[in-house]
């Protein structure tokens, strides 16, 4: 069982976005981010801070995405597939 704070999104920040690939605490961290970035976009109010939260949700989805295809060990080619499948 994964040791990390109650914030779950702290640790991933602490941990960047390059954190332990493939280690299950990244994994829940990066989960842990995601849903409190998506939280605080609902309640931001200013454009700035959407705008802001927003980056940052991109940057965390691109994390996991990448930890994915490290995980499954996919080419360039399968990653470009992939990803020209998720834009349709």
């Amino acid at each position: 069982m994964c040791q990390h704070s109650r914030d779950g999104a702290r640790k991933a920040d602490m941990m960047g976005t390059e954190g332990r690939r493939g280690d299950k605490c990244y994994i829940d961290a990066l989960v842990g981010k995601m849903l409190d970035l998506h939280k605080r976009l609902a309640e931001a109010k200013s454009p700035t801070d959407r705008n802001r939260l927003q980056r940052r949700i991109t940057a965390t989805d691109q994390a996991i995405d990448n930890l994915v295809y490290e995980l499954y060990d996919l080419t360039d080619e399968e990653i470009a597939i992939v990803e020209g499948a998720a834009d349709q």
